[in-house]
């Protein structure tokens, strides 16, 4: 009964959801994230031509760092290979993390999201400063565009709880559209943005004051998110009509991820002149 948020939040009590908030049930979160990784790499080959030479370790966040960091986090790898990609998920308190939640954070920060995008990206010949200076549209939208891309790699097709929990976190990006422009153009207060996204995607109360807090002082930022990610969709969406059948994902992928780095117009410019190069190809071959 009730709206979106009420429901959401009715579900992420039920006892069958939650983890114990002991070692126990944070090392059951950990466990739980290595099978889905184990899972998407199964698939990967179908829908990326190029993967990543570097690996990808999960880890806690440490304890002294867990009260003010975010759920969770990726650091890239070091070119040189010293140094793994590193996705941390915050485990202060495991009613952040429903059973539900914790896969579409792992194709986030993981597989096929940033680290899919930053270990393939800092094996470009690109400038250094491309990589150094991180796009939030373009890294944010990749991650996005990961979470919705899973749901097609089928990786929910046994999950129907975990499409659920993917389905909030698509309402989550949603609702910071609103509550980014609410405070930042409209004088929203604190305490109306907050009220908000509890109403619309029943998360928990201390999650949701640490994302507007983060909001209140980055303006724009929970923006770029969602604006990186229609982009990219749209992108695809214009290189699948234009190609018809030539129009092949993994290609596409590999085309994407060797210039991710960028900002966004950059990303659009190098897609649509491979979207001309493909369709010229293909002219080229036709029979006549």
């Amino acid at each position: 009964e009730g709206t979106v948020g009420e429901r959401m939040q009715a579900l992420g009590a039920e006892p069958r959801f939650a983890y114990p908030n002991d070692d126990a049930g944070k090392a059951a979160i950990m466990a739980s994230i290595q099978s889905q990784l184990a899972g998407v790499r199964a698939v990967l080959p179908q829908w990326f031509g190029t993967l990543p030479r570097h690996e990808v370790e999960v880890r806690r966040v440490p304890v002294f760092s867990q009260d003010s960091a975010p759920g969770g986090y990726y650091d890239p790898p070091a070119p040189d290979g010293s140094r793994p990609g590193i996705y941390s998920i915050n485990l202060r308190d495991t009613s952040m993390w429903p059973k539900y939640a914790v896969a579409t954070l792992t194709y986030h920060e993981a597989l096929p999201g940033h680290h899919m995008q930053m270990a393939i990206a800092i094996d470009q010949k690109i400038p250094l400063i491309a990589n150094a200076l991180y796009s939030n549209p373009s890294g944010e939208g990749w991650a996005l565009y990961s979470e919705a891309l899973a749901k097609e790699m089928g990786l929910y097709d046994d999950d129907p709880f975990g499409d659920l929990g993917r389905l909030q976190a698509e309402m989550h990006r949603a609702v910071r559209l609103v509550v980014d422009t609410g405070m930042h153009a409209m004088k929203w207060s604190r305490e109306q943005a907050v009220d908000y996204m509890m109403l619309n995607e029943g998360a928990e109360r201390a999650g949701v004051e640490a994302e507007i807090e983060r909001y209140a002082a980055w303006p724009g930022q929970a923006l770029g998110y969602k604006l990186g990610m229609l982009a990219i969709q749209d992108l695809r969406k214009e290189a699948e009509a234009e190609l018809g059948d030539r129009f092949d994902i993994r290609a596409f992928h590999d085309r994407l991820l060797r210039v991710s780095s960028f900002a966004l117009p950059v990303i659009d410019a190098a897609l649509r002149a491979w979207i001309r190069e493909e369709k010229a190809k293909g002219r080229a071959a036709a029979p006549r």
